[in-house]
C-alpha cells in the first residue's frame, strides 16, 4: 500500500511539473503588469485624491443645502 501511494505521488508530481512551470511564467508576467499598474497609479495619486476630496466635498455641501432648506421651510420633501 505504501508503494502504491509513493508511485502515485511520483506520477502526480511529474505530471504537475509543466503546470508549475507555466504557472511560474504567468506569475512573472502578472508581476510585471502589476508593477506597471502600480507605477501608473503612483504617478496619478495626487490627482486621484483631489478628485475624491472634491466629490466628497460636493456631496457634503449638497447635503447641507438640503438640510437647511428643509430646516428653514424652503423645501418640503414629499413623504
Amino acid at each position: 500500500m505504501f508503494g502504491l501511494g509513493l508511485a502515485v505521488s511520483v506520477l502526480e508530481f511529474s505530471t504537475a511539473l509543466p503546470f508549475l512551470a507555466v504557472h511560474r511564467l504567468l506569475s512573472e508576467t502578472r508581476r510585471a503588469k502589476l508593477a506597471r499598474l502600480r507605477d501608473r497609479l503612483a504617478a496619478n495619486t495626487r490627482k486621484t485624491v483631489q478628485w475624491i476630496a472634491a466629490i466628497v466635498g460636493f456631496l457634503l455641501a449638497r447635503n447641507a443645502v438640503f438640510y437647511f432648506a428643509v430646516f428653514f421651510g424652503w423645501y418640503a420633501p414629499k413623504s
